[in-house]
């Protein structure tokens, strides 16, 4: 992801062209880790709805 904050310009675009390291994920997904997990579990179930 880190990598990602500087070369994919729609990854740039939507956060403002910050370059968060990986220290900085790494604690946001620790501090939001059920976040986190409901929203991959609501991705799932919405691509499941497509089928």
């Amino acid at each position: 992801m880190e990598k990602e904050t500087t070369r994919n310009i729609g990854i740039m675009w939507l956060i403002g062209k910050l370059q968060p390291d990986h220290g900085t994920l790494s604690a946001f997904m620790k501090n939001n880790k059920m976040a986190i997990k409901k929203l991959s579990k609501n991705f799932t179930l919405m691509l499941k709805g497509f089928e």
